[in-house]
């Protein structure tokens, strides 16, 4: 008679270890799942990071080349990303030591700040820049 009430008790206990082995189990599977989607979140937040500091030379080429005709602006660079940009003259003068003594310039030095957005991403920079002007040349041509 021992022996079947012990069997008995043995068989509850391993339908009981069953179901808590069940729950570790859906437990762990569900923590690996939540950090498989936080890690792709994670990558996705890195890869747009890594478009905009691709795009960051091609915007500072173009700020050289149009901001300082333009105060502000925005524009697309491509990919996604946009730029917007502020103009504002730092200093303007003419050097005191003249390497050709036939041409005078003036120098310009511009502060742009600019901003780089991909999709919900935004990262502002800033940059200095030197442009020059003969005194000599057209007057009508933008430094």
């Amino acid at each position: 008679m021992d022996k079947t009430r012990n069997k008995r008790h043995q068989d509850g206990f391993l339908v009981i270890e069953i179901l808590i082995a069940g729950l570790i189990l859906t437990a762990s599977i569900a923590s690996t799942m939540y950090l498989f989607r936080i890690g792709f979140q994670s990558l996705a937040r890195v890869r747009d990071s890594n478009i905009i500091s691709s795009k960051v030379p091609e915007a500072i080429n173009y700020l050289r080349a149009f901001a300082i005709k333009a105060a502000q602006g925005t524009e697309s660079l491509g990919d996604g990303v946009d730029i917007s940009w502020k103009t504002e003259l730092e200093r303007k003068g003419t050097p005191s030591i003249l390497i050709n003594t036939t041409t005078q310039y003036d120098i310009y030095l511009y502060r742009v700040d600019f901003t780089l957005t991909y999709d919900t991403l935004t990262r502002d920079y800033r940059v200095v820049l030197f442009k020059y002007k003969p005194k000599s040349g057209r007057s009508d041509e933008i430094p």
